[in-house]
């Protein structure tokens, strides 16, 4: 007796990548759903009001700062908001070459006096600080911030955004 055609040839292979693709989609979907629900507790422990699309986030004016307007397919996701702190994911899409690299990283914006916010400076490695007017924008470049590392994210960016190094370089790019 002759086997099933089905067993012949590359549909056992075909069949068995679209069950491997499909679980790790699943996968990938769960985390996510698990991380938002991780932020949005971690958001409430912080006084912060929390919601996986804000469409407010997009009238905000530090959205004009350069940090944001790297990249292709923006968009920002988990967001997180009181008074004068907006805490965001900000994805988007970096072409090196011919290819595309998908990058996440939390920012914080914070609201800070008039005239203190500074143009952009690196206080470290691995983080930016942009600002205009009287917004100030802290990024950990290409990393997001797990949900248990929110706190201590916003800790570290009020810090930074009312350090004295911003009020320096902001009195340096006014001429003052």
């Amino acid at each position: 007796m002759r086997p099933p055609a089905l067993l012949e040839g590359p549909a056992p292979a075909i069949a068995v990548a679209v069950l491997v693709l499909g679980a790790a989609i699943a996968l990938g979907v769960r985390h996510e759903r698990r991380r938002r629900a991780a932020l949005a507790r971690a958001a409430l422990t912080l006084g912060l009001a929390f919601a996986p699309r804000d469409p407010a986030l997009a009238r905000q004016p530090f959205l004009a700062l350069p940090v944001f307007r790297r990249g292709r397919r923006r968009a920002f996701r988990d967001v997180a908001r009181g008074d004068g702190i907006w805490v965001f994911e900000h994805r988007y899409a970096d072409r090196i070459g011919k290819r595309r690299i998908p990058r996440r990283q939390t920012v914080a914006a914070l609201r800070v006096a008039p005239g203190t916010a500074a143009r952009s400076w690196e206080p470290e490695p691995g983080w930016l600080v942009e600002g205009e007017g009287e917004w100030v924008v802290v990024v950990r470049r290409h990393r997001r911030a797990a949900p248990e590392e929110l706190a201590g994210f916003v800790a570290r960016a009020r810090e930074l955004a009312s350090s004295e190094g911003t009020r320096r370089r902001a009195a340096e790019a006014t001429g003052g």
